[in-house]
Parts: C-alpha cells; sequence; structure tokens
C-alpha cells in the first residue's frame, strides 16, 4: 500500500468485510504484481436490541459505497468484488424489501438448535452428505430455529441471501449465492455443490428461500446505476473471506499447511475432493469450498476474538493498550506457564474473558493469571499449541508430509505468535500476505475478467507482490512438554 502506482492499470476494487472490521481496497495490476490502496476502513459493530444481536448491514453498505467512490477517484473501476464471514444470512419478502437486520452468529438463537437437528438428522448423516464441521454457528441451526417457531421474518420470507450476497444484491439488484459461502452454512450437498433440498425439507426449512450456487469466477453482474454513477461489473470472487484468503496463500508446493489468522484462525490444507470419513468426522473437521475446484479441509480455532475480548475489558477498566504494548507484556511473562484450550465453549461468549480464562485454568489445577501480560501469554502458548494439535492431525488424516506453515492475513504481522508456532511444530513459518484476503478477493476478479488463466498463474501474482517473512524453529527444550501437558486437556 502506498507504492507507486504510475504504468499499472487501476480496475479492481476488494470489498472486504470481517467479523470486526471492514475495508474497501483497490489495487493496481500489471498482470504480473498487484499493488493494493485502502480506500475506506470502519468498524463492523454488532447492535443488540431486546437481547438479540444483529449485523448492521446499512452502516457498512453506505461505508461500502464511500471506499467504491473514493477509489473512482482513481480512475475507472473495471469491477468490483466482496467477501465477508461465513454463514449468516438476511430474510427478504417478494419485492425485495430486507425484512430485519441479519442475526450475528454469536447470538443466543441457535443455542440448543444442534441437538435438535440431530433429533431429527442424525449428526453422523448430515456430516457425511455436507462434510461441514459441527459448530452452533452455522446457518443451518438458526434456520431451524425459525423454521421451528414460525419465526415471523422467515415465515413472510420468500428469498434468503447470505451475507456478501446481500451486499452484492443492493449493488446490483441481482439476488443470486456464491458457492464457497454457501458451503459455511453446512447446507450444501459435497457430491452435488448444491443444497442439500431433500435433508434441509426433512428438517422443515423452506427450501423454496434457496437459489443454486454458482461458482466463483463464473459470472459477473452489472451494477445499479442508481447506487453507482459509472458503469462497473460485480464479479463473483470466493465471497467466504476465508476461500479468498487461502486463494492468496502464496505456495508453490502442492502440500501446504495454512493458518489464516484473524478474528478466527483457520487451519488446513487445500485438496482437489471432499475428505468426509470416520476420521474427519471424529475430528470435526470441515470441507468448505475453494476457488478454481479446491476444497478446504480445515479446522475452526478460536484466534484473536479471544484477545479482543480481553483488550475491550481491560479498555473498559482504563487499561488501554496497543499491540505492541500487549506483545511486550507477554514477551516478559513465563512461557507455557498457563494453557487452556481456546475452543472450550464458554471462550466463545462475550464478556468477562478474564474470568473464564481463570476459571478454566483453576479446574485444571494450573496458576492464576493476574496481569495482561499472563493473559495474552496464556493464549499465545495456547493457540500455538492448538496450531500444532490441528496440524498433527490434518498429517494423520492426509497421510502427507508437509514442510512448512502459511500464515496469512492480520496475524501474519504477530512475530512473536509466528515464532511460538514455528518453535512448537518445528516447522518453518511463512508469514504473509498481511493482505491475504483482499489480494485473493482481487485476484479472483482478475480471472473473472480474463486476466489470470488459473490458481498457479494467482499464486504467482501474489508472490510478485508481497514480502514473505521466514520464521525458523528456535526451540528452548520446553515445547514438547508442554504439548503432552496441552493435548491432555484437549476435549474437542
Amino acid at each position: 500500500m502506498g507504492i507507486e502506482r504510475q504504468g499499472m492499470n487501476n480496475s479492481y476494487v476488494a470489498i472486504d468485510l470481517g467479523a470486526t472490521s471492514g475495508r474497501v481496497v483497490s489495487s493496481a495490476f500489471d498482470g504480473k504484481r498487484v499493488i493494493l490502496k485502502e480506500e475506506n476502513r470502519f468498524l463492523n459493530e454488532p447492535v443488540t436490541v431486546h437481547n438479540t444481536v444483529y449485523w448492521d448491514v446499512l452502516n457498512m453498505y453506505q461505508n461500502i459505497l464511500i471506499g467504491i467512490h473514493k477509489a473512482s477517484k482513481n480512475g475507472s473501476i473495471a469491477s468490483l468484488g466482496i467477501d465477508t464471514w461465513g454463514s449468516d444470512f438476511g430474510l427478504f419478502d417478494k419485492k425485495g424489501h430486507m425484512l430485519e437486520n441479519p442475526i450475528h452468529y454469536r447470538d443466543d438463537m441457535s443455542k440448543g438448535m444442534p441437538e435438535a437437528v440431530y433429533e431429527m438428522l442424525p449428526a453422523e448423516q448430515l456430516y457425511n452428505l455436507t462434510g461441514i464441521q459441527h459448530m452452533r454457528l452455522n446457518g443451518i441451526y438458526r434456520l431451524f430455529y425459525m423454521a421451528q417457531n414460525a419465526y415471523v421474518p422467515y415465515t413472510s420470507a420468500k428469498n434468503l441471501l447470505l451475507m456478501p450476497d446481500i451486499f452484492a444484491y443492493f449493488l446490483t439488484g441481482e439476488m443470486l449465492s456464491e458457492y464457497t459461502e454457501a458451503t459455511t452454512t453446512q447446507m450444501v450437498d459435497a457430491g452435488t455443490n448444491n443444497w442439500a433440498y431433500e435433508a434441509l425439507g426433512q428438517l422443515g426449512i423452506n427450501t423454496t428461500l434457496l437459489r443454486k450456487p454458482v461458482l466463483p469466477g463464473s459470472i459477473q453482474v452489472d451494477t445499479l446505476k442508481s447506487e453507482l454513477p459509472f458503469n462497473c461489473k460485480l464479479s463473483i470472487v470466493g465471497t467466504h473471506d476465508t476461500a479468498s484468503a487461502v486463494a492468496a496463500v502464496p505456495a508453490s508446493e502442492a502440500d501446504f499447511i495454512y493458518i489464516s489468522s484473524g478474528t478466527w484462525s483457520l487451519v488446513g490444507t487445500e485438496i482437489k475432493q471432499p475428505m468426509i470419513n470416520e476420521m474427519s468426522r471424529a475430528n470435526n473437521f470441515t470441507n468448505e469450498g475453494g476457488v478454481f475446484g479446491t476444497i478446504r479441509l480445515l479446522k475452526n480455532v478460536m484466534g484473536m476474538w479471544i484477545l479482543e475480548e480481553l483488550r475491550r475489558f481491560w479498555a473498559s477498566t482504563g487499561n488501554v493498550l496497543s499491540y505492541d504494548e500487549i506483545i511486550a507484556k507477554t514477551e516478559k511473562a513465563q512461557p507455557f506457564a498457563r494453557l487452556i484450550n481456546p475452543d472450550e465453549p464458554e471462550f466463545f461468549e462475550s464478556e468477562k474473558m478474564e474470568e473464564k480464562i481463570n476459571a478454566f485454568l483453576h479446574k485444571t489445577k494450573q496458576p492464576m493469571a493476574v496481569c495482561p501480560g499472563e493473559f495474552s501469554r496464556c493464549l499465545f502458548d495456547s493457540l500455538a499449541l492448538k496450531y500444532r494439535y490441528v496440524i498433527d492431525t490434518i498429517k494423520t488424516m492426509t497421510a502427507k508430509t508437509y514442510r512448512s506453515v502459511h500464515v496469512v492475513g492480520g496475524g501474519a504481522k504477530n512475530k512473536m505468535l509466528n515464532q511460538m508456532v514455528a518453535n512448537v511444530t518445528g516447522m518453518t513459518v511463512l508469514a504473509g500476505p498481511e493482505e491475504a484476503t483482499a489480494l485473493g478477493n482481487i485476484l479472483m476478479q482478475a480471472a473473472a475478467c480474463g486476466d489470470i488463466s488459473g490458481l498457479g498463474q494467482l499464486r504467482e501474482v501474489v508472490r510478485n507482490s508481497c514480502d514473505i517473512k521466514v520464521f525458523l524453529p528456535e526451540q528452548i527444550g520446553i515445547e514438547e512438554e508442554a504439548y503432552q501437558r496441552f493435548c491432555a486437556m484437549i476435549t474437542d
């Protein structure tokens, strides 16, 4: 960003919406490398009304338009692309009006719903059909609740749009469904890449709300003149943000491990066909759709959500800490003195994160954390060990050897955590690009426009466009003992 752009085409604009922030990023692309410019960054803050947690999509849309208009001042825009987090959706009436703001995946609506679903459709059967991991946040569980409880917006709806498809509709007037995002709902048949209509009908879900998913890079739609006062196309990219991020993993090898690190950490590998068997189900691995016919075999790890909740609490007490200050305090704390499993259910919920961590430490007979550095050290150690746990499981499941771990996304900036991952895994960590999601979004637009011919060329452009930082293992001699101790507390 901020690099000289002269002589390069300014064509593609990424709308990249994460669970805590969003941004609009423009690009300059000459066929070999791409340069990014952030046009507008904004907070994505949910709103709670009468104990229901909603996404504020209209505020996001207003900020999207601001960013696009800023990007247009750099030159003509040939294409836009949208990516967001997964699973969530909005409901629309027959005239195309949104019936309510989409409900947040951390809302309590889905509590108890997985168990209720499995009474009608056994968990093993649902996994064998979709290949998607059991997670309460999956869209199927909120939709099931709505169907079972005659939820008024649901009973009035004629159309369902997933999060990126909502913004595509706002910009184009076209209602569609994109494949990579659709797979995150746990409602897509892994064998057909279409909705699992029979199973959804068995659950009482109205399947007429759904549209057949389209593949990323396959189509473009004209934007509305009423929204944008210039001609522009919206290209359908890998609209799930992790699909875009994994597309931009700068791997040259066929087999690699990636960690897409942000609010969530997505730890996985790329395969050609879904891996749906007893081992993958027992380990709760997911087979989400990727770009160019790939599958993202991965596992969700709670990630920086826990740190963000800690920071929010510390700020509320007047202790406002920057990331650099947290890292400095973390480095002073004793390594591996305290460990948690970051994926225990209590850490999914917001509020009282310090109390939850200490309750887990007390339950597992470990010393309590007292100061911010001890809490953050506990989290970073635990994340690094959980990454190894997932990577070791991937090695067993695939029977493959992996030489390195690619860390992409915001977590690529966390030098301390990346070094810790190298230390506990004994693998080389390659960190970058930090802007993987925006890069993957933009380069899939280039593919839709015919400027990129395949995934290999796309990743070559990524390698040409970013600096990769290398972290070699520097073990201090206690990693293995800590890992064995960590494995003993894993219950998921």
